[in-house]
């Protein structure tokens, strides 16, 4: 229960994100009592190893706490829900997202309707962060189609459950991202791409396009985003993008050191806004770091991290048996990283490994039962 409390407040920031930190070290207490019993791959042990130099690394940089947290809170969740996920069966673990996923869902329909106080974000007004309630796990309702695709398991009213939940949440969130990403996802586990028919995928087709031409009377804030779905470059939020990368990449690379190695865990982002509607509104804005999680790992490990991170979800790729799982994973870490840094500061990255860990060591043991895989 712990456990799925810390999943929850996790993706908070201020005390939420301290707290779930807090219940993790806990947690990790007890699994450290029974570490003799535990196995792990040689490469997540290199994996912390290698984070946690880089900790020391970037000890004085400006972000360095927060930073930390994030690092270490990642390196903990996955310890322990591979720990977890080892000792229940793929059932419960199908119903455990599942009910943490209503809970979500409650939360946010009762901080959004301010049923309930919203204790988290009471200082964040615009409308750009009304999707950030006190329960944010949003990512949490596309877990759960990509284990259905892991376990490649025939869908059940558990699927359109979570996509209607998934579905209600990124519409009342105005995040068009997360709205896509819950729809598509779904549809890739109910339509099966490996054997979809024409009639099938022009049914789809159809029903898509007509449901996104109808967003712009459902949701003013969508409106903007409808008209750049075709021509994306011209989208606020691409542009802005993209902008920030180009800015902030000559520092990033300004010497030889720093291109290998990176700049260390803490270091921020400090890049130059325009405001086109008020350009007396322009100025230079600091971030724990820009909008793009790719940035996010080669800032702060250089092209040693970054060459590991593309070497580890290689070889997690190569582990997922399903095609359709392949394609949401693939999905997922592409759209995710190229459009925020959740996939970090919300680790979605320790939940997805974690999982991927779990179900090959299923499928191993279904493919031969007597040998031992370690976790």
């Amino acid at each position: 229960m712990l456990l799925l409390i810390s999943v929850v407040i996790l993706p908070l920031e201020g005390i939420g994100a301290y707290l779930g930190l807090i219940i993790l070290v806990i947690m990790f207490s007890f699994l450290f009592l029974s570490f003799f019993n535990y196995r792990l791959q040689n490469w997540i042990y290199l994996l912390a190893i290698y984070s946690i130099t880089y900790i020391i690394f970037g000890i004085n940089n400006n972000a360095w706490l927060p930073d930390v947290r994030i690092t270490l809170t990642n390196i903990l969740l996955l310890l322990l829900l591979v720990r977890y996920f080892s000792k229940i069966p793929c059932s419960r673990i199908i119903k455990t997202i599942f009910h943490l996923n209503i809970f979500a869902f409650l939360i946010f329909i009762l901080t959004y309707f301010k049923i309930i106080p919203n204790l988290f974000f009471d200082n964040i007004i615009s409308a750009y962060h009304d999707y950030k309630t006190s329960a944010n796990p949003i990512f949490l309702f596309y877990i759960l189609p990509f284990v259905y695709a892991l376990l490649q398991i025939r869908i059940d009213k558990i699927i359109f459950a979570n996509l209607i939940m998934g579905g209600i949440v990124g519409l009342l969130s105005g995040s068009l991202q997360n709205l896509t990403l819950i729809l598509v996802i779904h549809a890739i586990l109910i339509f099966d791409l490996r054997h979809i028919s024409i009639k099938s995928f022009l049914l789809l087709i159809g029903v898509a396009i007509t449901f996104y031409l109808s967003l712009r009377y459902v949701d003013s804030r969508f409106v903007s985003k409808m008209s750049n779905i075709i021509t994306p470059l011209e989208s606020n939020t691409i542009r802005t993008r993209i902008l920030d990368l180009l800015y902030i990449w000559p520092k990033a690379t300004e010497s030889i050191e720093k291109i290998i190695f990176g700049s260390g865990i803490g270091i921020r982002s400090t890049t130059y806004r325009v405001h086109v509607l008020s350009p007396s509104l322009s100025d230079y804005r600091t971030f724990l770091e820009i909008d793009n999680g790719f940035f996010y790992i080669f800032h702060r490990y250089g092209l040693i991290g970054f060459s590991l991170f593309l070497i580890v979800h290689k070889n997690l790729l190569n582990k997922i048996k399903g095609f359709n799982a392949k394609v949401i994973f693939i999905i997922v870490i592409l759209i995710v990283n190229a459009l925020t840094i959740h996939y970090w500061t919300q680790y979605i990255s320790a939940i997805l490994i974690a999982l991927i860990i779990r179900f090959n060591h299923e499928h191993t043991q279904q493919n031969n039962p007597l040998q031992r895989t370690r976790y």
